[in-house]
């Protein structure tokens, strides 16, 4: 059962221990009123009443369950942006430890054990964080890179015509 019809179904339940009694009129249908929190997230107390008659139950709980969502989404969006972010401090750190060890090497002009063994080991773990493009992928990555730059082309067309 999904949570629609959950939702309904407590609904439909006169005196349910979850909901106050149900207001009823011989000339009107049944009405039960449900709280949602606000969209806003300012007041997290602030709460709007919903008179749920018939179809608008479901158009209630529909329009609750798509916020839910949607927060969700947010919410998994930046935890994955977060990581990306880690990831990419992380690449930088590698590289400019690659690279520091690289120029110490050539400043010592030395290839001790030491040192070649510290850049296998940072070659190593710059490879497993950013791995390197295939040969089959440049053809793609060319593709790609002439798309944009014709895209970018006809922007900048768009924007002197604009402009003018």
């Amino acid at each position: 059962m999904d949570y629609q019809q959950h939702a309904v179904d407590y609904a439909s339940i006169p005196h349910s221990v979850m909901f106050p009694p149900a207001v009823t009129t011989p000339h009107e249908p049944r009405r039960h009123f449900t709280s949602f929190i606000s969209e806003e997230r300012s007041e997290p107390s602030t709460v709007t009443r919903y008179a749920a008659t018939g179809t608008r139950t479901n158009v209630v709980a529909k329009e609750a369950v798509e916020r839910v969502e949607t927060q969700m989404i947010e919410a998994v969006g930046a935890i994955v942006k977060r990581q990306v972010e880690a990831k990419e401090r992380i690449t930088s750190v590698v590289a400019s430890q690659r690279a520091a060890l690289l120029t110490m090497k050539l400043a010592r002009a030395d290839s001790s054990v030491e040192t070649l063994a510290r850049l296998e080991i940072l070659n190593r773990r710059m490879e497993s964080l950013a791995p390197r493009v295939h040969p089959s992928q440049v053809a793609r990555l060319e593709e790609v890179i002439g798309s944009l730059e014709r895209s970018k082309a006809v922007l900048a067309e768009i924007d002197l015509l604009l402009d003018a």
